[in-house]
């Protein structure tokens, strides 16, 4: 079984704020009055929430924290964050207050919880004020962002003054600002159709207008939908664990094509892939996860087209070269690196491997691939390697590539096979070197979490963008960017980087050894 380890390095949310924020303080306040349910979801939170909707900066609730006696015994301010998100309903209900007053009355609620002891914020400022379906009949769009823009300035500018007075506090400030403005941009990119609304609200009644909120930016003229919120959770949860770095400096990478950076590009004398449309020698659109984990040192000796081992597998063929298998690959490694000169310490060695082999041989037994791929991760503890990242197998019947084959039940079948040796292999592996940190990233879970709820991760087609027959690509679409396949083998370029923002948590995870990404599938 797997098990899934905190990310972020808090146990506790104490909330303040407005209806952004609200889990059903003001549905209890008007006795489950408003907001209606349904369609409203009224929802029920573990969360010491304090926001009720409509709230502004001081109405005697974000300054009102000392009265709601929170000042009691056990709280341990070393694991609890202090989340506001407030400001906008003071202009709703003013817009000729300045954004200097409203920022310092903020201010002056974050000094309030300060004197009590707590030690780690996170602070929202405020998305474009015009951008709200209620504000468009006001016809004074321009105003609305300069007004947004001041009181951003002027919280950034405030936030950075309180930093530096309180040097021991964590102070960080969340730009959904910035989100919501590229959502506004670029709609599709997150499997957005409309940026109005869905329901309207007239005398506390509310009229759906849409049967697909969860397309639209907007569920009513000034709140979110929830998949927008989605979207929000998911960033700010990136920036509460920002503070916690990877503890490698350099990377060096064993694979295929999921991890090419431009070998099988450099090969085939820039012929294969072709650029454009592929990205510089990647089997994508643009940059690979690889590339996108925030360490700068990789050093890539991944190959488009390989498989574990020459010897179980021969791997593709570029220029009348069979392209060396991981087996190969490391073994390329060991001989040209000075091994006195690694620090293994700071070196995460990362290995995804094992598609080809079953590409290019299908009655191949799961156990041999992964006794070939775990032969390879010897070899490197053989030379001192002290950490590694092993990627499972992504689900192969969801490749378009396959979907000709007509077997996806055996397909499924055989990566669940492949994914369970893998993952028992590893443990063993961890069992034999204890003192070695082995952490296996699920990537089959991922893609079909994304093959069930593609539009919740902004993916408009499971499909291919592109048919590349004899070596040329055929566009078949030209949004790319919402595909969940670039090719009829290979993922878009967003789909890297959902890949490296989850195993970019799990590489921040450093304590204890093993480490498994939480998993759907049964092992």
């Amino acid at each position: 079984m797997y098990v899934q380890s905190k990310e972020i390095p808090y146990d506790t949310i104490v909330c303040f704020g407005d209806s952004n924020s609200d889990t059903g303080n003001v549905y209890k306040l008007t006795h489950s009055n408003w907001p209606t349910d349904p369609p409203y979801d009224k929802g029920i939170s573990n969360l010491i929430n304090y926001a009720y909707g409509s709230a502004t900066t001081d109405n005697n609730l974000v300054r009102g924290y000392i009265a709601f006696n929170l000042t009691v015994p056990g709280i341990n301010c070393d694991r609890t964050i202090y989340i506001i998100w407030a400001g906008e309903n003071d202009y709703q209900f003013n817009l000729a207050l300045s954004p200097s007053v409203v920022v310092k009355s903020l201010i002056n609620g974050i000094n309030d919880l300060i004197q009590i002891g707590a030690k780690h914020f996170l602070i929202v400022n405020q998305p474009p004020l015009r951008a709200y379906p209620a504000n468009q009949a006001l016809n004074i769009l321009d105003y609305l962002k300069k007004l947004t823009l001041k009181h951003n300035h002027n919280l950034s500018n405030s936030i950075q003054l309180l930093q530096t007075n309180y040097s021991n506090i964590s102070i960080k400030l969340f730009d959904v600002y910035s989100l919501i403005t590229n959502i506004l941009i670029n709609p599709s990119v997150y499997g957005i159709t409309s940026t109005k609304t869905c329901w309207n609200i007239l005398d506390n009644t509310v009229i759906q207008l849409c049967s697909t909120p969860d397309t639209y930016l907007y569920i009513d003229g000034i709140h979110f939908t929830t998949r927008i919120h989605q979207l929000i959770a998911d960033n700010a949860r990136k920036l509460l664990i920002q503070s916690k770095e990877i503890p490698h400096d350099t990377i060096v990478c064993f694979g295929d094509s999921n991890s090419d950076t431009g070998n099988v590009y450099k090969l085939t004398g820039s012929k294969w892939p072709i650029d454009p449309p592929y990205y510089k020698g990647r089997f994508s659109n643009g940059k690979v996860w690889i590339e996108k984990l925030g360490i700068s040192n990789l050093m890539n000796y991944a190959y488009g087209g390989a498989t574990t081992d020459n010897n179980l597998v021969q791997g593709f063929r570029a220029s009348q070269v069979i392209v060396p298998g991981v087996r190969q690959q490391i073994a390329i490694y060991k001989n040209t690196i000075d091994l006195r000169k690694i620090n293994f310490h700071r070196t995460i060695y990362i290995i995804w491997v094992g598609e080809n082999d079953y590409q290019l041989n299908l009655a191949l037994s799961p156990s041999a691939v992964v006794k070939s791929l775990i032969n390879g991760i010897n070899d490197l503890i053989e030379i001192g390697a002290k950490h590694f990242l092993i990627v499972n197998q992504s689900p192969l019947q969801a490749y378009p590539a396959n979907q000709a084959l007509n077997i996806p039940d055996y397909l499924k079948k055989l990566t669940l096979k492949h994914n369970h040796n893998l993952s028992n292999s590893i443990r063993l592996l961890q069992l034999i070197f204890p003192k070695i940190s082995f952490k296996l990233f699920d990537v089959y879970s991922l893609i079909t979490n994304i093959l069930i709820n593609p539009s919740t991760y902004g993916i408009n087609s499971t499909t291919n963008c592109w048919s590349t027959p004899n070596y040329t690509v055929v566009h078949v679409c030209s949004t790319p960017d919402t595909c969940l396949f670039i090719d009829e083998y290979h993922f878009t370029t967003r789909i890297h980087q959902l890949i490296a923002d989850n195993a970019r948590e799990l590489l921040v995870q450093s304590k204890g050894t093993i480490k498994f990404h939480h998993s759907i599938f049964s092992v």
